[in-house]
C-alpha cells in the first residue's frame, strides 16, 4: 500500500475533513464512493467508457483510502487502487496478439508483448500519481505547511 505521509498530526476532525474532501473529488470523478465501517474511504469506478471527466482514473477499477498511524509514526494518508479492468484489458490484448502473431516470427512477438506490458506498467504508475496529487490537494487544505525556519506559511497574521 502506498501512503502519502501527513505533515502534522490531524485532530479527528481534521481527519473527517480530508476523507469528505477525498470523497468530493472522487465523486466528482464518476466513482461511487462509500464510507467504510472504520471511517475508511472505499470507491468503485464505472467502466471506463462511462466515466466521464474520470481522466486517468478511469483505468482504475476501484481502491481504498484512510489515514493510519502505527508504531510512533505520523499520520499517513494511505490508499491502495485496484487495477483489475487495465490488467484484463491488457490480457485480452495479449491473446489478441498470440493469436494473430503465432505464426510470425517469436522474437517479434515477445517485444510486442512486453512493450504491451510496459505500457500498462506506465499506465498504472500515471494513474497512481495522478491519484497520490488528489489526496495531496486534500490534505494540503486542512494541514499547515511549515518552512524551515519554523513559521507557518498559511497566510495568517504574523
Amino acid at each position: 500500500m502506498a501512503s502519502l505521509r501527513l505533515r502534522t498530526e490531524p485532530t479527528v476532525h481534521q481527519v473527517d475533513v480530508i476523507l469528505t474532501c477525498v470523497e468530493g473529488a472522487l465523486g466528482a470523478r464518476s466513482a461511487r464512493v462509500r464510507r467504510g465501517a472504520r471511517g475508511e474511504v472505499r470507491f468503485r469506478m464505472p467502466p471506463p467508457w462511462q466515466a466521464a471527466g474520470a481522466g486517468l482514473l478511469r483505468l482504475a477499477s476501484g481502491g481504498k483510502i484512510d489515514v493510519i498511524a502505527g508504531w510512533g509514526e505520523p499520520r499517513r494518508l494511505r490508499y491502495e487502487l485496484s487495477f483489475a479492468t487495465l490488467y484484463a484489458l491488457g490480457t485480452v490484448v495479449t491473446a489478441a496478439l498470440l493469436a494473430t502473431g503465432w505464426d510470425g516470427p517469436r522474437l517479434d512477438l515477445l517485444s510486442s508483448v512486453l512493450v504491451l506490458w510496459g505500457v500498462v506498467l506506465l499506465l498504472r504508475l500515471l494513474v497512481a500519481r495522478s491519484v497520490r496529487q488528489l489526496l495531496a490537494t486534500c490534505a494540503s487544505d486542512i494541514i499547515e505547511r511549515r518552512d524551515g525556519r519554523g513559521s507557518t506559511d498559511g497566510g495568517g497574521p504574523t
